[in-house]
């Protein structure tokens, strides 16, 4: 049953790449169409609305005492928008501090964010896509600690991905603020340690090829305990190209079955459809004996 369901949803096609499969229920619309969900098929690179309804699911967990009491995630496209505006340049000339998130004045960083969990969490995760590369920053407020889990790099890869580690900080600490939280800086000077955090690699496996990056920071937030960061104690197992595809077939599950999908029922019919794999003939290549998603829909399932 999963496996047609994932069939279905990522299957390359152009016909339906614009149909609707997955918004919210509760009012914050966050659509994903099928082209989006595709980007969980074998062998491709995440796509951002992706990443974005997996965070905001994972806040609204109540089942992981994780997200329920110590862990917040920031969804990534407020970061990702910010990091491309201002990129390693994170400097204001004028000020001599990091820039100020308000010139974001399009985008509301915490519009799919409980203010309340976010002002209280001692724990953020940050998902992060930069030059076609995902990675997670997990931002340690009480002790001030901020640490990054890249599965392809061990330690910073560059002097840009080090000041883009401390703009992301500063970032962070800017959203929580506007969530009501008490800054982490509150003397700020022109000195760079006194507005931002020193960032920290974990070191991680490497990613078995060049395209699992989202799908690692996926699983980093479903198996990281923050506490355990910086401990000798902590690894993250091994995760075979074999396993990384179960977790994409996974995500795939957990979306569109998820409880406050409003086309969950669309999902259900498709993964219970009893259409039976026919061997190909002249009939059956007609454009007019094609199953499609409306076939579905409407319970006409039964081709024979």
């Amino acid at each position: 049953m999963l496996a047609r369901l994932y069939k279905w949803t990522t299957k390359p096609t152009e016909d339906n790449a614009y149909e609707h499969l997955f918004n919210f229920k509760g009012g914050k619309e966050y659509t994903a169409m099928r082209y989006h969900l595709m980007s969980l098929g074998e062998e491709v690179e995440l796509d951002m609305t992706i990443m974005e309804i997996m965070c905001i699911l994972n806040n609204m967990d109540k089942n992981n005492e994780k997200f329920i009491y110590t862990t917040c995630c920031v969804p990534p496209l407020f970061m990702h928008s910010i990091l491309e505006r201002y990129g390693p340049s994170y400097i204001n000339a004028k000020t001599g501090l990091p820039h100020d998130i308000s010139t974001m004045e399009d985008m509301d960083p915490l519009r799919y964010i409980d203010t309340n969990k976010l002002k209280s969490a001692p724990y953020v995760f940050a998902p992060v896509l930069f030059a076609k590369h995902w990675w997670l920053y997990v931002l340690d407020v009480d002790n001030k600690k901020f640490y990054a889990l890249d599965s392809l790099n061990a330690k910073s890869p560059s002097s840009d991905r080090n000041k883009i580690g401390r703009f992301a900080s500063s970032v962070l600490d800017q959203i929580r603020v506007r969530a009501g939280a008490t800054t982490m800086f509150p003397n700020k000077t022109r000195a760079v340690v006194s507005f931002s955090l020193l960032l920290r690699y974990i070191p991680v496996p490497r990613q078995p090829n060049a395209f699992d990056c989202g799908v690692y920071v996926l699983r980093y937030m479903e198996y990281v305990n923050p506490v355990m960061l910086g401990q000798k104690k902590f690894n993250v197992p091994i995760w075979i190209e074999a396993e990384l595809q179960q977790f994409r077939e996974k995500y795939v599950e957990h979306i569109l079955y998820h409880g406050e999908n409003y086309y969950r029922h669309k999902a259900i019919k498709a993964s219970n459809s009893d259409t039976r794999q026919l061997k190909p003939s002249t009939a059956l290549q007609s454009p007019y004996t094609q199953l499609n998603t409306a076939d579905l829909e409407s319970g006409k399932s039964d081709a024979s």
